[in-house]
């Protein structure tokens, strides 16, 4: 205690020593946040990535369109189904989505054939959402119908912020080596719209291209038809040298440059020569007879029944090299006494 007071002793003398020399004392008074800053040694942590944490495109998995598909028909209430998955990886668990990227909308791409030159964008508004440890279940149904008779192929695409997800399978849509009959690889992604023909009023197809009497250059073309008011289920086409079709065999065929025939049954309203492997390119400078009749059968009942032939047409090949350009057309008088007498 007394060595206590003996320095409050000194130090107050020290004081009025130092007041006596009235020496100048600055005396800096801080505010309580410098003095914090001071005493406090910062840290700057690295901001927390939100969960899941999703910079780019490819953050996100892929889409696996699978209904409407194969050339079947649109369902009555328009209902589409595609899945999205990563490939490879189990989310392992419903929970575990949660550490996944989603994307927060989708859009369905359409493209009508036979050409495939268009692009349909249709907004997915309110779709069902169903997860599962595997993958996402997306189902939608059009809320606007599609034209009806024609044949499309459709791809899901997705949104997340500004992020577009697999929007390069839109391009895919305009590339006929990437779907049936040239590839099954977007098989799943083909469909067709009504209404189907009834039996007993199936529709008389309307032939398309090549124009009758047509020269065209390509060994490998694609013949195309159509209808006005109902499509076939399937259609088969007659496509010979032979002008003489209404006598051609059922179940020849030839790629022979003397005597070269196809007859295929299709789902499809075209004849694509390319797209089939095994098919030889159609001889050069080569004149061919061609018509389609459509289709349309009761699978409950086992009944299928044929419609009537359409006219025929004839086209020459001619891919540059022919000694005639554009030879002299010889008319199908078969199919001409055929007309006469319908």
């Amino acid at each position: 205690m007394k060595r206590y007071i003996c320095i409050l002793t000194i130090v107050s003398l020290l004081l009025i020593i130092l007041a006596s020399c009235d020496l100048p004392i600055d005396i800096v008074q801080k505010t309580p946040d410098e003095a914090d800053l001071q005493a406090i040694e910062i840290t700057l942590a690295p901001t927390p990535r939100p969960t899941p944490y999703c910079p780019g495109a490819s953050s996100f998995g892929k889409f696996w369109e699978h209904y409407p598909q194969n050339f079947n028909l649109l369902p009555a209430n328009s209902e589409f189904l595609w899945f999205y998955n990563f490939q490879g990886v189990q989310v392992g668990s419903v929970e575990a989505w949660a550490n996944f990227c989603v994307p927060s909308s989708f859009t369905l791409v359409f493209s009508t054939g036979p050409e495939f030159d268009d692009e349909i964008y249709v907004p997915v508004t309110n779709p069902s959402l169903v997860f599962t440890a595997g993958s996402l279940e997306v189902r939608w149904a059009l809320t606007t119908p599609l034209e009806p008779m024609k044949i499309y192929r459709w791809v899901a695409v997705g949104d997340y912020n500004d992020i577009q997800i697999k929007y390069n399978k839109i391009s895919t849509l305009h590339d006929d080596t990437k779907w049936p009959p040239r590839s099954t690889l977007f098989n799943m992604g083909t469909f067709l719209t009504g209404p189907l023909c009834a039996l007993g009023a199936i529709e008389t197809p309307v032939l398309g291209f090549p124009a009758n009497g047509e020269v065209i250059s390509s060994l490998r073309p694609k013949l195309t038809w159509n209808f006005t008011n109902c499509t076939p289920k399937e259609y088969k086409i007659q496509l010979s040298k032979n002008a003489d079709l209404e006598n051609l065999a059922n179940n020849f065929w030839s790629f022979s440059t003397l005597d070269y025939t196809v007859q295929p049954v299709l789902k499809y309203p075209w004849l694509d020569v390319s797209g089939f492997n095994s098919w030889q390119p159609l001889p050069d400078c080569t004149r061919f007879y061609w018509r389609v009749i459509g289709t349309s059968y009761n699978d409950e009942a086992w009944i299928r029944e044929w419609g009537e032939w359409s006219e025929v047409r004839s086209f020459y090949v001619n891919s540059g090299s022919c000694p005639t350009p554009t030879p002299t057309l010889t008319p199908n008088r078969n199919a001409d006494a055929e007309s006469s007498n319908r």
